[in-house]
């Protein structure tokens, strides 16, 4: 039969070969079956803890590199459920497997959709997440609406997630972001009342301006940044202070503007002192000023004596 070159250049039967690398791959395929049967048994999909579990499974094995996509519209079906955690995990598979099932993929656009409508802010900021993750230009013109509304979210961790996924978009899709002036609404936002929203918004402008040099930062940005500096974590004034680093004060009273009120005047009033002098230092200039005069004086008439 057909012999194959081993590296220790000794020939080996194919067959040999064949026979000692398919138990692997059987197995895996009786593995993949076994999960399949798991999430299609009707007694398992009445238990919600088995049911998890079995979605678990399928994550661990998609995290140790085997290839579970032939599960997806089971897991499409696992995603239709109340609990946060199995949702979470679908969620997570269905990003990963999107790009290669493409067609299945817009199956789930309903469920996401419907989900960014729940309740539960986890689960409406899950859902969003998972379709800004999907990487397929098809499921752009179901992202309009979900995507506006995460933006307005009542709920500070929906915002911070949408806010990302115009970053996620951007590489697949540029002109949707200017299409929607996604970029004027993150300045926007830089006046949102949480801090991490902020944050997320110069991280999201900074990368998709990148070209153009990152985020603009004018005389209103850097005064209001300023202002609520208290307000951030010690990162987030760290990406504050960074990012104020760019701007350059067209004058010296636009500096002492964008300073607190405390802060300004007082080194308003240190720098109009340093060029005043006090009636002490006046009279002590001109003591010294006569004293020179004096002592030239007294050298000259040295030198005119014989």
């Amino acid at each position: 039969g057909a012999k194959v070159w081993a590296r220790d250049y000794i020939y080996y039967p194919a067959s040999t070969l064949t026979m000692a690398t398919s138990p692997v791959s059987e197995s895996k395929r009786s593995e993949v079956g076994e999960l399949r049967s798991l999430l299609r048994s009707p007694e398992v999909q009445r238990d919600p803890r088995r049911y998890l579990q079995a979605v678990q499974k399928v994550i661990a094995c998609m995290t140790l590199g085997i290839d579970v996509s032939k599960l997806f519209s089971e897991m499409i079906m696992a995603g239709a459920t109340q609990d946060p955690v199995q949702k979470k995990l679908v969620y997570l598979y269905l990003s990963n497997y999107a790009e290669s099932n493409s067609e299945l993929a817009l199956l789930t656009v309903n469920t996401l959709q419907k989900d960014g409508q729940d309740r539960n802010p986890m689960v409406r900021g899950l859902a969003l997440r998972s379709m800004c993750s999907l990487r397929i230009p098809n499921v752009l013109e179901y992202l309009r609406e979900p995507l506006q509304a995460g933006l307005a979210d009542r709920s500070a961790y929906v915002r911070k997630i949408a806010v990302l996924g115009i970053v996620k978009i951007f590489y697949i899709a540029p002109d949707f972001i200017s299409e929607l002036n996604l970029v004027d609404v993150l300045y926007q936002m830089l006046r949102d009342k949480d801090p991490q929203v902020v944050c997320n918004c110069i991280s999201a402008l900074n990368e998709i301006l990148s070209e153009e040099g990152g985020m603009v930062v004018n005389t209103k940005i850097a005064h209001y940044l300023l202002n609520r500096l208290r307000d951030f974590s010690e990162w987030g004034q760290c990406q504050l202070l960074e990012l104020l680093l760019r701007f350059h004060p067209s004058s010296e009273d636009e500096v002492f503007d964008i300073m607190p009120g405390g802060v300004s005047t007082n080194l308003r009033r240190a720098h109009s002192l340093r060029d005043m002098e006090s009636p002490y230092r006046q009279h002590t200039k001109r003591k010294m000023v006569s004293g020179s005069r004096i002592g030239n004086r007294q050298a000259e008439s040295a030198r005119g004596s014989p």
